[in-house]
């Protein structure tokens, strides 16, 4: 074999390991922006359900809370106009 042939093939076959490198490193790559995604939409998720639960919540006892308030006024009312009409 001459000397060319095999610089050559020693030449392929580091073309044939980079290559392979590349691809790995390229899927390595793809692999870290997927799982990124995944987390950022779970942080976000995360972010967004609390407060909004939270939220709601608070809604519900302030709307609870109101309609209270408006019972005992009118509750109220009705004593005072009672004991006025006596």
């Amino acid at each position: 074999m001459a000397l060319g042939a095999v610089g050559g093939l020693a030449g392929a076959r580091l073309r044939r390991r980079e290559a392979a490198r590349g691809h790995g490193t390229r899927r390595l790559a793809q692999r870290a922006m997927r799982d990124e995604g995944q987390l950022r939409r779970r942080v976000a998720e995360a972010i967004h359900d609390g407060p909004v639960q939270e939220l709601i919540a608070l809604d519900m006892v302030l709307a609870l809370l109101a309609r209270r308030s408006r019972e005992e006024i009118s509750s109220a009312a009705a004593s005072c106009s009672a004991g006025l009409a006596r």
